[in-house]
């Protein structure tokens, strides 16, 4: 499992960049993206098995295949969706259906909340929570068709609605924290190795995939930097708006 994470994946996902920034032959573009997805269709399901014996966390893989994704801006859009895609492909095979509907929830969570670590708002001069709200709910309006959104959408009923109960469950979470000023209420163990806490959830739309701050200590709402908070607060946005779309 270590070397899915330290080589596979970043030989797959530079191999996909290549194929989606050089001029080609769509054809070929095309071959090469379904032998990538026939590969995450191999090594996720055997990592997401495997993985707990070599001390690793469903996480870890998708802090890193989710991150060299979402904030790659050279990757055309056509390749980021079909890598997504057959990265979700991949979850269905696992052992339960409930394996399944844990994974892909913590996968859309994962891409949510990188989608708001990226967002650039605007900064205003009366930077309080109520303009920042206001600004949130403008950029989801600009992200209509946003990958989670589109992730949720092609996923089969069954796990769809399962998805949907895990995702509003983050979404309460988060809530929680913001209205208790607390950092502890964003600590949830979810019980499933493959439904990530909402801690880790909330660490990536806070600093972003490539820190190593994974173990620090999340502070209150209240300490968050202004750029922090209006991640938190579009997050937890886009979780409701993601579930009722």
């Amino acid at each position: 499992p270590s070397a899915v994470v330290s080589s596979l994946l970043p030989a797959l996902m530079s191999l996909a960049e290549v194929s989606s920034t050089t001029e080609g032959d769509e054809s070929e573009k095309k071959s090469s993206t379904a032998a990538i997805g026939e590969a995450l269709h191999a090594i996720v399901p055997a990592y997401c098995i495997h993985a707990h014996s070599a001390n690793l966390s469903f996480f870890t893989l998708l802090k890193d295949f989710v991150g060299r994704i979402v904030t790659k801006e050279r990757q055309c859009e056509k390749t980021r969706h079909s890598l997504l895609d057959h990265f979700l492909q991949a979850l269905r095979q696992l052992p339960t259906k409930q394996d399944s509907s844990d994974a892909a929830a913590s996968l859309i969570a994962c891409v949510m909340a990188l989608e708001s670590y990226n967002i650039q708002l605007p900064r205003t001069d009366d930077d309080n929570d109520d303009s920042t709200m206001t600004n949130s709910n403008s950029a989801l309006k600009k992200n209509e068709a946003s990958e989670s959104i589109r992730l949720l959408a092609n996923a089969p009923t069954p796990m769809r609605i399962a998805v949907s109960l895990s995702l509003l469950q983050y979404a309460e979470k988060l809530m929680s924290s913001i209205c208790s000023q607390s950092a502890n209420s964003v600590e949830l163990h979810s019980g499933s190795k493959l439904k990530v806490n909402i801690s880790e959830v909330a660490l990536l739309a806070l600093v972003g995939p490539n820190s190593d701050e994974e173990r620090k200590q999340l502070t209150s709402y209240s300490e968050y930097t202004g750029d922090q908070k209006r991640s938190i607060l579009y997050l937890t946005v886009s979780l409701l708006q993601t579930v009722r779309d």
